[in-house]
């Protein structure tokens, strides 16, 4: 191979690479206040940061009540994912009232039909501090 070609690979390498990195960072979104999370937001994917409230375990789900200022929603995290996060070191069964956390969820509502929404964690990195 010639040193040519091995530095067009390694250019193309490192484009698709970057490529990567913005699609997804750009998938995880820009940090949203809960206060503007409304029912047209079901089935959007957004990022929030607050101050955890309230929690409960059930069955191994985790429901978290974040508050940051502009509102209260609740955050779920349900046992599959729950399980999952746990394989990469983050404990979910630890979050406690009073600690601050980002994360990213689906805006959800439940009840159908009660205009209750709430967001459930699917995937991505959630930061505690």
């Amino acid at each position: 191979m010639d040193d040519s070609f091995l530095m067009r690979l390694a250019i193309l390498c490192s484009i698709s690479g970057l490529a990567v990195l913005f699609l997804f960072s750009s998938a995880q979104g820009t940090q949203t206040m809960i206060g503007d999370i409304t029912a047209e937001d079901i089935g959007r994917n957004v990022m929030v940061c607050g101050e955890i409230t309230d929690t409960r375990i059930s069955n191994n789900h985790v429901f978290l009540t974040l508050y940051d200022g502009s509102g209260s929603i609740r955050y779920v995290i349900f046992n599959s994912t729950s399980l999952m996060l746990n394989k990469t070191g983050m404990s979910p069964f630890s979050l406690s009232k009073g600690m601050s956390m980002c994360g990213p969820g689906a805006v959800d509502e439940y009840p159908a039909g009660t205009g209750n929404l709430e967001l459930i964690y699917r995937r991505g990195v959630i930061e505690i501090s």
